[in-house]
């Protein structure tokens, strides 16, 4: 049986090995990312879901090169070659446009859902409850399928979106409890994360990236 918290625990050996690159990647990638998600996020909250809609779609822009030279990143150094900050934006280059097309696919499929579950929740009946729990489960679902997505698209030689959504759920349904303990943990990690700032500002992205190259990687060579 596969160990759960083996991709976190090589994760974390990564990160102190490179801190300081994967410091700089990670202030690169919220420096790009972060300001038109954060404006999602806001605007979420204060109730103007069309709005948060509109800034999530238009910062796939940004977070789809971003993301994808992130994980060009984390690959070389779980493999144990020699990364800079050059290798960040040849990532970039080289995935934009699969970057554009899977983090376009990610954001288009939570606001997807979370319309469904924000419609279903005005209702009340047994019914409204029961496809709420179902969005809920497609929520869960949708999410740890890109605990893979953008790690199998840079293994991959000739990745397609296609290819990687249909891998990355096959590896979701082979290894469920593998995958929702370790989606799990990441959610933990991201909203410690997110309350004592620091972390998120300095490494908390680069280790998420790396955590999901690592379970990926561990996942594929079985």
């Amino acid at each position: 049986m596969l160990n759960p918290l083996l991709p976190l625990g090589r994760a974390l050996g990564d990160l102190f090995d490179e801190i300081l690159l994967l410091l700089g990647c990670n202030m690169l990638w919220l420096c790009l990312s972060g300001p038109l998600w954060a404006l999602a996020f806001v605007a979420l909250l204060d109730g103007l879901g069309w709005l948060a809609a509109l800034f999530g779609l238009v910062g796939v822009l940004p977070a789809g090169p971003a993301t994808l030279g992130l994980f060009a990143v984390v690959y070389r150094v779980a493999e144990g070659r020699a990364i800079t900050l050059r290798t960040f934006f040849t990532g970039m280059r080289d995935y934009a446009k699969v970057g554009w097309a899977l983090m376009g696919f990610w954001v288009a499929g939570i606001l997807l859902v979370l319309l469904n579950l924000g419609f279903y929740s005005q209702h009340e009946g047994w019914w409204a409850i029961v496809l709420s729990g179902i969005w809920l489960y497609a929520l869960l679902f949708w999410l740890g399928i890109f605990i893979y997505a953008p790690a199998l698209t840079i293994l991959y030689a000739q990745p397609t979106l296609r290819l990687v959504l249909r891998d990355s759920a096959l590896l979701l349904l082979r290894y469920p409890f593998f995958s929702f303990l370790n989606l799990f943990l990441m959610g933990l990690a991201l909203v410690f994360s997110l309350a004592l700032l620091v972390p998120i500002l300095f490494f908390t992205i680069s280790l998420l990236a790396l955590w999901g190259m690592r379970a990926t990687m561990l996942l594929t060579a079985e």
